[in-house]
């Protein structure tokens, strides 16, 4: 079969991919400027967000923060849905005993409460990962780490028998192939939750399992 095709189809077939491509070009330099090309968008109502804190993570905290600050703001505040907060190196911290309904004055005082610890230390995942995922009220957990774990894949898997209907959804902090990025692309992909990777410069690279 052929198809004959003028200078002015194909001009006018060419004019209005332009205007496509135009359109889908802004939707994604939209969305790299909110919390939905990171996180995805929550639809659980109780989320556990575990930010790692430890020595190999400072460069990137002030972009942990923001990222934090955009999430809170346009994805569970006055949503209905409720949030707690691990902060974790070799030992970890717990934001609240209970998740918490944001208000502004909350997110506000969680994010300082996250800058007031100090960086440093190695990673221990397991603790922490353990904690929010036997909190029966938990629904997804976001980690966020460079993935420079104490602990294996194997190790951190093990850990979370009981609970493999909850899905892990991770960002990472490293620009590599390494296998710490490898780690977490396993934990998430294992778990049937969303890898996503933040580079430095406004520019990442997602991957959805």
């Amino acid at each position: 079969m052929h198809v004959h095709v003028t200078n002015d189809i194909y001009r006018d077939y060419q004019s209005r991919l332009n205007v496509v491509m135009d359109r889908i070009i802004n939707r994604l330099n939209w969305l790299k400027e909110t919390s939905y090309y990171y996180f995805g968008r929550i639809i659980e109502s109780r989320i556990f967000i575990l930010v790692d804190i430890s020595l190999s993570m400072k460069e990137y905290m002030k972009n942990v923060y923001k990222l934090l600050f955009r999430v809170l703001n346009e994805q569970i505040l006055n949503s209905g849905k409720s949030f707690n907060i691990i902060a974790f190196n070799t030992e970890y911290h717990i934001w609240r005993n209970n998740f918490t309904f944001p208000t502004p004055g909350e997110i506000k005082l969680s994010l300082n409460w996250l800058k007031s610890i100090e960086i440093g230390g190695s990673t221990n995942i397991i603790p922490p990962l353990t904690n929010a995922i036997y909190n029966n009220a938990t629904e997804t957990v976001f980690l966020l780490s460079d993935g420079r774990s104490n602990e294996s894949v194997d190790e951190i898997l093990s850990s979370l028998s009981g609970r493999h209907n909850l899905r892990i959804n991770t960002i990472s902090f490293n620009m590599d192939n390494s296998p710490p990025n490898r780690l977490l692309y396993e934990l998430s992909f294992k778990t049937s939750g969303v890898c996503a990777t933040f580079v430095l410069q406004n520019h990442s690279r997602t991957l959805r399992v």
